[in-house]
């Protein structure tokens, strides 16, 4: 399977319509390069993106509602309108955590934001996700789940996802920098994260128990929202779409000037 080509033929007339752009075209090519090794190193390419999510659907789908009969009705869908989203996040941080160091030789011989390295890969992830996602609509249907036009609610959501990864990784780069245990600490995050978001449990549920942690998981109204607009078919929660916004967009604030400010060391330290 020729990744390369896929990638062009999927993407490149939206970059021919964008103006002439140097940065812009550095962060497509660092995309293009990140979406490139990921996938043809691996003897059955792009089908990993497909199968990695499906996978997990499939063995948690036998486990909860085949041996412990979980009462969610259309529990496929439920599952997996949250497992690709946390799967997002969860690839995207991971994926950016050493990137000042494996993408060195990058920033010290080509004079280039290093803010254009975490959204090229930032951006290298989101291409993995619509496969998931087309993947996600197909599901719907076959299932006799149709989508409403609620769901055109989505790419506004998916602005808002990739806007708290950005400053997460952002944030997460710059410390991995000085502490190095940072990815086992992330590590620990990641799990106890995959548990208390709203993917496999009910929100509400765990909200009963944790009042705070909508408020604190930068994905859970993410989650609770994507799930109502693309699985229940209905609009967002209002007042958690505007939270997420703005704690995301003050979250990037902060981490970019926290980047700017801690991460001039780099090349000495890595």
């Amino acid at each position: 399977m020729n990744i390369s080509r896929i990638f062009n033929t999927l993407f490149k007339p939206l970059l021919e319509i964008l103006p002439e752009n140097n940065r812009l075209e550095r962060i497509w090519l660092i995309a293009k390069v990140d979406f490139n090794k990921r996938y043809n190193e691996n003897g059955l390419g792009l089908l990993w993106a497909l199968i990695n999510p499906l996978f997990r659907l499939l063995l948690f789908y036998v486990v909860f509602v085949v041996f412990f009969e979980y009462d969610i009705p259309n529990f496929h869908l439920y599952f997996f309108s949250g497992l690709i989203i946390w799967l997002f996040f969860v690839e995207s941080t991971k994926k950016s955590l050493n990137i000042l160091g494996s993408k060195k030789y990058i920033y010290e011989n080509i004079r280039i934001n290093k803010v254009d390295l975490f959204i090229g890969s930032c951006l290298a992830v989101s291409i993995g996700f619509l496969f998931n996602f087309c993947a996600y609509i197909a599901i719907t249907y076959i299932t006799g789940v149709p989508l409403t036009l609620y769901a055109l609610f989505f790419p506004l959501l998916f602005i808002n996802l990739f806007i708290v990864v950005l400053g997460i990784n952002l944030m997460l780069s710059t410390i991995n920098i000085y502490v190095k245990d940072v990815n086992n600490f992330w590590d620990l995050v990641v799990f106890a994260g995959f548990w208390i978001s709203p993917i496999l449990l009910r929100g509400e549920k765990i909200v009963e128990y944790i009042p705070v942690l909508p408020y604190i998981n930068p994905v859970h109204g993410l989650i609770n929202n994507f799930r109502a607009v693309m699985f229940e078919g209905t609009s967002p929660d209002w007042y958690w779409f505007a939270y997420n916004f703005l704690t995301a967009l003050v979250l990037l604030v902060i981490s970019y000037y926290f980047f700017k400010k801690y991460s001039t060391k780099s090349t000495e330290k890595l």
